[in-house]
């Protein structure tokens, strides 16, 4: 096909989110992840693609539509919830060195354990650059800890996705809520997908940023790329420090509120500024921070021992959650109420709610955004000021004219 294909309209719109399914789908020799001049990774077309392989690539790319006609919406900014709780691995060693709670990291160990799943898909450190991040394919406790904590720069889980489904094993899969709707997008078209993978994780994001973010950070200690023998944005406690180890021995670090409140959440791409699921709608299980409120009413990001909130989405995961529970691996605090999870992630609810708004500005400026259901969009919208409509269709605008989205 010529350029007139779903990959190459949704990156000249700026609406990939760089999950990579179109790579997983479609032969490596045809389509191949790449960095872009921005810092994000990014499709790269190596040799034509067929017109059937883009008539499957657009109906699961999430740059081109979320399909939300198999996933129930009870609630429409928090979709559907089988359960809500706040709750920590029992395991001191792995609630440490999680992002959180730990709980996402115990439910990948219990999988292993029980020998439910072969493998966990998840995304770590490379290898080769410790800036980068790349698939990983842990079997045991030790692999899942080595690669636990947030990954706060682009990565696609699924660029392997055909060769997973060619072998012999079952997995369990952790990714973004992009990540996660368009693997269950195209579980409606290749049985292989619900066969192989068994549970679909996913967490609360806030957007993905450039690796340009993480060179920001690295320009305030006055460090180098090459320097880098090691760079954690999270872990090691509650939020956990950003930490970055050179080659020499030099310790530098930064709190949370500072390395994403300051600098990484200035460098998302667009997409995630229109995301509709930032909160693993499409996952069994999802889970996020449990931040503590301050006296003001918003999460405090002091640190703590760790606590995750637990939405379970599906039966299948809401089963896996108790059985754990039951068994010991995991501690449940309490449950919490749609009117505390408000409270807990106030981010999440202001974006969904203040989505429709920016979509509007979009296609006032002729723009292309991903395909949303326009009834959901309504009924997320009606619970916020028209005063913060206004401003989010100003801002939005504004972006767009300046050429940031």
């Amino acid at each position: 096909m010529s350029k007139d294909n779903i990959i190459s309209k949704v990156i000249d719109a700026n609406m990939c989110s760089g999950c990579g399914i179109c790579a997983g789908i479609v032969s490596n020799e045809k389509i191949s992840m790449q960095f872009s001049e921005d810092g994000y990774l990014r499709p790269v077309i190596n040799k034509s693609i067929t017109e059937e392989e883009n008539n499957i690539l657009s109906q699961v790319c999430p740059g081109n539509v979320v399909n939300y006609d198999r996933v129930p919406t009870n609630e429409p900014v928090w979709g559907n919830i089988e359960s809500s709780t706040i709750a920590y691995s029992t395991d001191e060693n792995i609630r440490h060195k999680g992002s959180s709670g730990g709980v996402l990291s115990q439910l990948l160990v219990y999988l292993l354990e029980k020998g439910e799943v072969d493998e966990i898909i998840h995304i770590g450190v490379s290898n080769e650059n410790p800036l980068l991040n790349e698939i990983k394919r842990s079997n045991t406790k030790e692999q899942v800890l080595q690669n636990s904590g947030s990954r706060y720069s682009p990565s696609a889980p699924l660029a392997n996705l055909g060769k997973l489904l060619n072998e012999n094993k079952k997995f369990a899969l952790v990714g973004k809520p992009c990540d996660i709707a368009a693997l269950r997008s195209y579980s409606r078209l290749d049985e292989r997908v619900s066969e192989k993978i068994l549970y679909f994780f996913s967490f609360f994001c806030a957007g993905v940023p450039s690796i340009e973010g993480t060179y920001k950070i690295l320009e305030n200690f006055n460090v180098k790329k090459e320097e880098v023998q090691s760079f954690r944005y999270r872990g090691e406690g509650w939020p956990g420090l950003t930490e970055v180890i050179t080659s020499k021995n030099e310790k530098f670090n930064m709190k949370y509120d500072d390395s994403w409140g300051k600098i990484l959440n200035r460098h998302l791409q667009p997409r995630c500024k229109v995301c509709i699921d930032g909160i693993g709608e499409f996952a069994d299980i999802s889970c996020g921070d449990g931040w503590f409120g301050n006296e003001n009413g918003y999460p405090s990001f002091e640190e703590s021992k760790g606590r995750s909130l637990v939405t379970t989405r599906t039966v299948k995961g809401q089963d896996l959650f108790e059985r754990a529970v039951k068994e010991g691996h995991l501690s449940v605090d309490q449950s919490v109420s749609i009117e505390e999870i408000e409270k807990i992630q106030p981010y999440q609810s202001e974006r969904r709610r203040l989505l429709l708004s920016r979509i509007i500005a979009m296609k006032v400026s002729r723009r292309r955004t991903p395909g949303y259901p326009k009834s959901l969009l309504v009924k997320s919208s009606q619970k916020i000021s028209f005063k913060k409509k206004a401003k989010s269709f100003l801002g939005t605008t504004i972006r767009i004219k300046q050429g940031k989205m």
